[in-house]
């Protein structure tokens, strides 16, 4: 029988930030306001009855995947264009 770890919420949210501190450009912000949305959504689906890990698997799918979440934080964040005067 194996000796299964338990599933820690904490550690996977730190492992998924780093994941994609590493492979984007996003600012500190930007990476708190999508861990809060990972957030929220893990506690919904918990209250719905969802185990912690279930949750935060589709928590983490919904969000969408790390090249995805550049591309449309990106277009969030960027400034609007300013028209210059000729």
């Amino acid at each position: 029988m194996e000796n299964e770890t338990p599933f820690d919420l904490e550690e996977a949210i730190r492992n998924w930030l780093n994941s994609l501190l590493q492979s984007s450009r996003l600012r500190a912000e930007e990476l708190e306001e999508l861990e809060s949305h990972l957030r929220d959504s893990v506690g919904v689906l918990q209250k719905r009855g969802l185990s912690e890990e279930e949750a935060w698997i589709i928590a983490q799918r919904r969000l969408g995947h790390r090249e995805t979440l550049k591309t449309e934080v990106a277009k969030a964040s960027s400034p609007a264009k300013v028209r210059t005067r000729a």
